[in-house]
């Protein structure tokens, strides 16, 4: 039949209506004697019509909704387009869509109008806190060019899917706590939304394309993530990315990451070893805390370290400080219980408050000359057993070497500044000034004049040996201070 210039196959007589699934045979003779076929065979062609749309007028209005014979709801968009859409309250339009393989149609017709489906749309088949729950595979054309908000979110019985290399975009929880198996991201991908895969749990292997310029915290607490491979082009590994991920224990950082943001690998219990590539020049704060970390090396690129970067990897035996950094901030290596000997290089000027604290098993520390400060508690309670200051350091902090095991100290010339209780409960038996002359007992931490020292054996054997501050409240201050 021709109707409308379209072709369209009917019964004689009728016209099938939207949705119809009519068989026909066509006979014909065979003339083509090349063929291996004798002539005036009959051959029957069954053709099943699936999306037959009847020409009833002009096309619907942007916003209409319309149903597929395969029973999907897609929506009428502007330009001749079509998406899946959905609302958070009243869930997604195809939330209860019964299918267990689910195939999205690349182009769906309207009163003789085709329309091209270009986006899920956000909720396309979930609501708030559930999604659908029997979609098992999704195949989605290569129409698409983006994945919505929560569009598949919850999905937990979506174990593949198929992501074409015409999706730019995926968005906020797109496929949050789904139950992916498996996933193929194509190079095509520019941006992950926040948590897109957050909470895949079932999700054991990634490979980040070299089209995405950031990793942001697309996988955050996906438990069951072993391996991640970032492919050469990836810029950043942004705050949070790969946070939570417990069960982590293999990832290839390439040389194009310049940044590691904050906490982008925290609580990676099972990432026992990393290596930071030499083109890595930012690591933001705890970006490694909480891991499984046994040995880390910080590249001589990285210029920049928060704080906490390190905090409780109690595995944590062996570091190395490369030598672009100038500061190791506050609380870097808290608590990193099994740390045994660490050297700090003389390009850092300023080692941080608690920045070793309670690094019980720490038995050597080697200060290179250029240090000039140590923070308050920064070694406090270690298994510190011997000290050597460096003649560049200026100032100690408050309790900086307090409940470690030192039982002889030298404080060099360069100090002007000790805080109180610098060496408290340290056990000290023999400690020297390099000039003590220098040096006054005073009442307050900040006076500039108090009583000469001629000699320090009180100053460091008093009770609870509070050194430094004194159970009479005096505090010990250089002269020029």
């Amino acid at each position: 039949v021709w109707e409308n210039n379209n072709y369209i196959l009917a019964p004689k007589g009728a016209t099938p209506a939207a949705g119809d699934y009519e068989t026909f045979t066509l006979k014909f003779k065979v003339v083509d004697k090349e063929l291996n076929v004798p002539q005036d065979t009959k051959v029957s062609v069954n053709i099943a019509l699936k999306h037959i749309t009847p020409v009833v007028g002009e096309p619907n209005a942007e916003g209409t909704k319309i149903t597929t014979p395969d029973g999907m709801i897609y929506t009428l968009g502007a330009n001749n387009t079509a998406y899946l859409g959905g609302e958070i309250a009243a869930g997604g339009d195809n939330y209860s869509y019964a299918a267990t393989d689910v195939v999205i149609a690349p182009v769906v017709s309207d009163r003789n109008n085709n329309y091209v489906v270009t986006t899920i749309g956000d909720f396309a088949f979930s609501k708030e806190g559930s999604g659908n729950s029997n979609m098992q595979t999704l195949t989605i054309p290569n129409s698409i060019t983006s994945i919505g908000e929560e569009a598949l979110s919850h999905c937990q019985k979506l174990t593949t899917v198929t992501i074409p290399n015409s999706v730019t975009n995926i968005a906020y929880m797109g496929f949050c706590a789904s139950g992916l198996t498996t996933l193929i991201l194509p190079n095509s991908i520019k941006s992950f939304g926040t948590y897109a895969f957050s909470g895949c749990n079932n999700l054991t292997e990634i490979t980040i394309p070299n089209s995405l310029n950031t990793i942001g915290p697309a996988f955050w607490g996906c438990e069951g993530l072993t391996t991640v491979t970032i492919r050469n082009g990836v810029v950043a590994i942004d705050d949070e990315a790969f946070k939570d991920c417990t069960g982590l224990t293999s990832i290839t950082i390439p040389s194009s990451v310049t940044t590691i943001g904050e906490r982008a690998f925290e609580h990676c219990h099972s990432l026992t070893s990393i290596t930071i590539p030499n083109s890595v020049t930012t690591i933001g704060a705890s970006a490694f805390s909480l891991s499984g970390l046994i040995t880390i090396a910080i590249p001589d690129s990285v210029i920049t370290m928060g704080n906490s970067v390190f905090y409780w990897c109690e595995s944590l035996t062996a570091i190395t400080i490369g030598s672009g950094l100038t500061s190791i901030e506050d609380n870097t290596f808290e608590s990193c219980s099994s740390l045994t000997q660490i050297t700090i290089p003389g390009n850092v000027t300023s080692i941080g408050s608690s920045a070793f604290i309670t690094c019980s098993s720490l038995l050597t520390v080697t200060i290179r000359k250029g240090v000039q400060t140590i923070g308050d508690y920064a070694f406090s309670a270690c298994g510190l057993t011997s000290l050597t200051l460096p003649n560049s350091v200026t100032s100690i902090g408050e309790e900086a070497f307090s409940g470690c095991s030192i039982a002889s100290i030298t404080i060099p010339s360069s100090v002007t500044t000790i805080g109180p209780c610098a060496f408290a409960f340290c056990g000290l038996t023999s400690a020297k000034f390099d000039n003590p002359s220098n040096w006054i007992r005073a009442n307050s931490a900040t006076a500039t004049t108090g009583e000469s020292v001629t000699t320090l054996s009180s100053e460091f054997t008093e009770a609870n040996a509070t050194v430094l501050k004194n159970t009479d409240g005096k505090y010990l201050l250089r002269k020029d201070a």
